[in-house]
């Protein structure tokens, strides 16, 4: 059982787009650009791991980047299934983490403005956090699968003992096959990590329907947290009240959550609705979700039309 996180850049393939029609065939400007394109990327990433390092409930030698999407992370935690006080303050650090990491501001620039060319982009994020009690380790099952097959595709017979070791370290690497125990005594086989089952794909339909700058959490998760996240910052606290004018909506502190379902329909071969959990904060949603800069290119429409629909532009908020 692990918990499933998925961080993912909102607005990257128009930013992308832009920075290949202002380059104009020009390779030298479009690497620089996406030099700092990317360097953004890292530093989103960096941000992440400095939250989850400084949360003390969660110990980052055992959270896993499985792969990078596009501009899609995706991070597993494994968590004991009979410890809920483990998995209650390992949700809860993430999805604390997770709210600073999508608050801060970022912004790219770039062009010329004299020119006319100038192009400033809001770099928000979405995140889902969910937990995935049910999938399969490919890896593990792939190299069960191929392990006796191996030495054949390197043109022999032979017992894996005759076989030069670094060449069937090379063949294991080059073509993702982790083996499951040492090669020889001196070389290790490379781990790699994949999981696939049906709570992984409705995990990342899920992903589709986040809103950039907020954090959603799917109800698998939800439900073993109880909800209940203990106290506001560095912990969002997170208390039920039931509904408001007709909305289920949950307050505490800074933090407010509430519930969309998500339609069968819209997530490709997933045959039941799922419910997900939106949470945002007055103190860290900033200015640009009220004001729009008309300067500024962002993707935020979906968040604001969420927004106003949940009330929260009525709510006081606190500026800066």
């Amino acid at each position: 059982m692990f918990v499933s996180i998925s961080l993912d850049l909102v607005g990257s393939t128009p930013l992308k787009r832009e920075m290949f029609r202002y380059g104009n065939h020009d390779f030298k400007i479009i690497n620089k650009l996406y030099e700092l394109y990317v360097q953004n990327l890292f530093e989103i990433e960096e941000s992440f791991y400095r939250f989850v390092c400084e949360s003390g409930a969660i110990d980052i030698r055992r959270l896993f980047l499985v792969k990078i999407i596009g501009d899609e992370y995706w991070f597993v935690y494994d968590v004991d299934d009979g410890n809920e006080d483990e998995l209650r303050a390992v949700g809860n650090a993430f999805i604390s983490g997770l709210l600073d990491v999508l608050a801060q501001p970022r912004k790219l620039s770039f062009g010329d403005e004299s020119l006319g060319a100038k192009f400033d982009f809001d770099l928000s994020l979405k995140a889902l956090v969910d937990l995935v009690t049910n999938a399969l380790h490919l890896p593990d099952r792939r190299y069960d699968h191929f392990e006796n097959k191996i030495m054949g595709f390197l043109g022999s017979e032979a017992r894996l003992s005759e076989i030069d070791p670094g060449d069937y370290a090379a063949l294991c690497n080059g073509l993702n096959f982790r083996p499951a125990r040492p090669v020889t005594k001196e070389l290790l086989g490379v781990a790699r990590s994949d999981y696939v089952g049906m709570q992984v794909d409705r995990f990342f339909r899920t992903a589709k329907a986040c809103k950039p700058r907020l954090v959603s959490v799917g109800s698998t998760l939800w439900k073993r947290l109880g909800v209940q996240l203990t106290q506001p910052r560095p912990r969002v606290g997170v208390y039920q009240t039931g509904s408001e004018d007709g909305v289920d909506v949950q307050f505490a502190g800074k933090c407010v959550a509430s519930r969309e379902i998500i339609p069968a329909h819209e997530m490709t071969g997933i045959d039941h609705d799922y419910e997900v959990w939106h949470l945002y904060s007055m103190h860290t949603l900033r200015e640009e979700i009220y004001l729009p800069d008309k300067d500024l290119i962002d993707y935020l429409a979906s968040t604001r039309a969420f927004l106003a629909r949940e009330g929260f532009y009525g709510v006081d908020r606190v500026k800066g």
